[in-house]
């Protein structure tokens, strides 16, 4: 994907995600993160590959229209969910610790 497709699936992925979790009361900015996350994460298109393509795109057309299984594909994906969750869990835990509530 060239700089101007990707800058049109990003902007694209920002507005569904948002409007997907418009409603959403609790913990909104945590699913819209991690959606968005996972969404823009890249993956190279294969091994000897250089172009970049959304990795759960990439990971769906392997598994539907190729029928091959491979974790090429699915390693960034994890790497930035895991990450995503261990910062947020991190953030969390800070903001609980220094942010409470103080009854007066």
């Amino acid at each position: 994907m060239g700089s101007y497709s990707w800058f049109f699936y990003i902007l694209s992925i920002l507005v569904l995600v948002y409007l997907s979790t418009y409603y959403l009361r609790s913990n909104r900015w945590y699913i819209f993160s991690f959606l968005t996350v996972l969404l823009i994460t890249p993956t190279r298109g294969g091994v000897s590959s250089s172009y970049l393509s959304p990795s759960i795109v990439t990971f769906l057309y392997d598994i539907i229209l190729k029928t091959s299984f491979s974790t090429i594909t699915l390693r960034p994906l994890v790497i930035s969910s895991i990450t995503f969750l261990i910062c947020s869990l991190v953030f969390f835990f800070i903001k609980r610790k220094f942010f409470q509530k103080k009854d007066l």
